[in-house]
């Protein structure tokens, strides 16, 4: 497979991943159950970081923006 062809399907499974969270959204919000989307709260700068596949820098930022701890700063970045 080429990169053109892992970018694609990359593409369409991140449309996928979205409408699956915006289907979670209006389940929890009808059953009255909070729910918070992975990327709540996260910079684009980090987000851009984790998509260039740079997750060490967008550890380092997410720390650098909330103040959190390495394993606190991982398990967000890992959540996206």
């Amino acid at each position: 497979m080429d990169d053109q062809s892992l970018s694609l399907r990359f593409a369409a499974l991140g449309k996928r991943l979205a409408a699956i969270e915006d289907q979670l959204a209006i389940l929890s919000t009808q059953a009255g159950v909070p729910y918070t989307s992975p990327g709540a709260g996260v910079s684009d700068k980090v987000k851009a970081l984790v998509a260039a596949g740079k997750k060490v820098d967008a550890i380092r930022e997410v720390r650098a923006e909330l103040g959190l701890s390495l394993q606190e700063a991982q398990a967000i970045v890992d959540g996206l």
